[in-house]
């Protein structure tokens, strides 16, 4: 029998089958500090907040591509690192999507980023399957990302990238996500692909490639009802459907062994698929966290794959979710490994991670809706950097506790907020090598 975990998971999970992950519980309020208790037992705020002054770097513009010395501090501090992770506390932030398209522009044309990896489907969002359809930046973007990156910030990343095709060094699109996320995210075109691949793998199949993926896009239909709304009805289907469709999964990737960039990438999206129903099979059988957590491992296998097997030669950026660049647990009531903590485990030192945060303001939730930032406590990651008077600032820090106590409050439980609506314990240190504060945070500019 399933036992289904309520409260925080239920919630995260919830806004990840609808549009990526991270939940967005919240309720309206205004942006003050709320004084609690000084924890006096390391260096006090005062000692914490000389460290942010002394240390932090002001991004002087969100969108200012033509001055980029503060940029090029920041990309002093990820150096030669070939991995680099943008997160994101919520999904729904005008601002933190502006940072990131300069960022990513930034490493791009400077430090040879050409591969930009995104929290969406590792099939809408691939480069090989997308690159013959010649598609606008808006159809690219639409097709490819979850709705709730459907914004003009993100149009802007996506008319660069579709300028950048017809260069010597384009910038690459792949997704990572096990879930579908796009209007590309088609039995048809997923079936059109396929016959395509094996065509030119030149091999001949049995293989009923159109029922293949009409299950596929079933069982990915019916996972919400089943997962979260427990009918059973939609549960029993995908169960009855999973075993069939593995297998002929299985005769798919068998079919693709050579080494050319078409063959990897088939074999990579049959495994990806592969991994998407090994998540639904966790889904119906076992609780939320459970599903959550397999999630996770196939998004990383899914990014190591990409790294190791389509891309060996080429830096990627990642834009994801807070809660899964995470290195270490990014919320003291996580119980499962994060996606984060797995390519940790895996690329070690050529991975760096940046987490992004609001103080004020508003975002919106996964259904669009408008979530007003709740109050800080005076002991908190955004009350304390808030002291640098800053629109947007970049905070690096070491994964070592320095000498002396003005950085002890990165290497022990310190609060933040989950979406800018939920207090969680981070042990900044351990989870990112640096974070990007936005002051004010406003809802994205929707297409």
């Amino acid at each position: 029998m399933k036992i289904k975990l309520l409260g925080i998971f239920s919630v995260i999970f919830t806004s990840c089958v609808l549009s990526g992950c991270g939940s967005s519980e919240g309720e309206s309020g205004s942006v003050t500090a709320i004084q609690t208790d000084s924890d006096s037992s390391l260096g006090g705020e005062a000692t914490y907040q000389r460290y942010v002054i002394q240390n932090h770097v002001p991004l002087i513009s969100l969108t200012d591509e033509n001055t980029v010395d503060d940029l090029h501090t920041l990309a002093a501090s990820i150096g030669e690192r070939r991995i680099v992770q943008l997160g994101e506390s919520t999904h729904g932030s005008r601002q933190m999507s502006q940072i990131k398209t300069r960022i990513i522009k930034y490493l791009h044309k400077n430090h040879d980023f050409n591969v930009i990896a995104f929290e969406s489907s590792a099939f809408a969002c691939n480069q090989e399957v997308n690159q013959g359809r010649k598609l606008a930046s808006k159809d690219l973007l639409q097709g490819c990302l979850f709705g709730i990156w459907h914004s003009h910030e993100v149009l802007d990343l996506f008319e660069y990238i579709v300028n950048t095709q017809s260069t010597d060094r384009p910038l690459k699109v792949v997704g990572f996500d096990v879930q579908l996320s796009g209007l590309l995210d088609t039995p048809n075109y997923m079936t059109e692909y396929f016959e395509s691949a094996i065509d030119a793998e030149g091999v001949s199949t049995t293989l009923d490639i159109e029922s293949l993926f009409l299950d596929i896009a079933q069982i990915s239909r019916l996972s919400y009802s089943c997962e979260i709304q427990d009918n059973s009805q939609s549960c029993d289907t995908i169960s009855s459907t999973l075993p069939d469709a593995q297998a002929a999964l299985d005769r798919l990737q068998a079919l693709f062994i050579h080494s050319t960039m078409t063959s990897k990438t088939a074999r990579f999206l049959a495994t990806s698929f592969s991994r998407m129903l090994r998540l639904e099979e966790v889904r119906v059988g076992g609780s939320i966290a459970e599903g959550m957590a397999s999630r996770d491992q196939s998004m990383a296998d899914n990014v190591i794959e990409l790294a190791t097997e389509l891309y060996p030669n080429e830096k990627m950026a990642i834009w994801a979710h807070n809660s899964h660049i995470a290195e270490y647990y990014s919320d003291h009531r996580t119980q499962y490994p994060l996606m984060g903590m797995h390519l940790n485990e895996y690329f070690g030192d050529d991975l760096f991670s940046i987490g992004l945060y609001m103080n004020q303001g508003a975002s919106a939730g996964n259904r669009g809706e408008s979530l007003s930032v709740r109050p800080h406590n005076v002991n908190s990651l955004e009350s304390l950097t808030a002291i640098a008077n800053q629109d947007v600032l970049y905070l690096p820090f070491s994964k070592v506790n320095q000498p002396g106590l003005e950085d002890d409050w990165l290497h022990r439980p310190y609060e933040t907020k989950f979406w800018g609506t939920t207090n969680v314990q981070v042990e900044l240190a351990k989870v990112y090598d640096g974070i990007i504060m936005v002051d004010r945070s406003t809802l994205p500019d929707y297409l």
